[in-house]
């Protein structure tokens, strides 16, 4: 296996490993995924997903100051990928992994931790504060990989779904009529 910077032509590649994954394994998806419109509100591949996620990999390939993307291939062929990125909202610029994925035959065999290496490497070499990354609510075996790399859960991200209510029952309606809403608790 060898890990090296991707290249346009591997752009098409990089997509097809990724579409087939998050086809067979919607949990894959988190609220990036999501909020790109390359997965709806289920983690499930969205209509044009796969077209927008092409774009997505193909302007991280082109950003060379801001992002990197690895690949790692085997007797010429890719099967894994890594994209970082500098982030600069914040106190201090900080690091993002975006996207690690390995194509399933090659999962258990290092190539998904020195993809990782390679990414983090790259960001720390760029003076970022901390590395941060975002997983599917439910991608259990990618967060037992991370966790054992000596990344923590920090935080939960929320969705509020199109149309959804803010408010329980009966209280929309009081809002409605801008009556105040007292909270049930005074711990809320």
């Amino acid at each position: 296996m060898r890990c090296r910077v991707a290249k346009a032509v591997d752009a098409d590649r990089l997509t097809r490993i990724f579409w087939e994954h998050l086809t067979a394994r919607p949990e894959y998806a988190s609220h990036g995924e999501m909020q790109m419109g390359v997965a709806d509100a289920e983690g499930r591949p969205a209509a044009g997903g796969e077209g927008k996620w092409r774009g997505y990999i193909q302007e991280r390939i082109d950003d060379a100051d801001r992002a990197r993307v690895f690949v790692s291939e085997r007797e010429g062929e890719v099967d894994g990928f890594a994209v970082v990125e500098v982030d600069e909202d914040g106190d201090q610029p900080f690091g993002v992994v975006c996207d690690l994925l390995v194509a399933p035959g090659r999962r258990g065999e290092g190539v998904g931790g020195a993809l990782l290496e390679a990414g983090v490497a790259w960001l720390r070499g760029r003076g970022v504060s901390g590395v941060y990354l975002e997983s599917g609510i439910d991608n259990r075996d990618a967060h037992a990989f991370f966790e054992r790399r000596g990344f923590r859960e920090i935080s939960r991200v929320f969705a509020l779904s199109d149309g959804a209510s803010l408010f329980p029952e009966g209280l929309a309606e009081q809002h409605q009529h801008g009556e105040d809403l007292q909270p049930a608790n005074e711990h809320e």
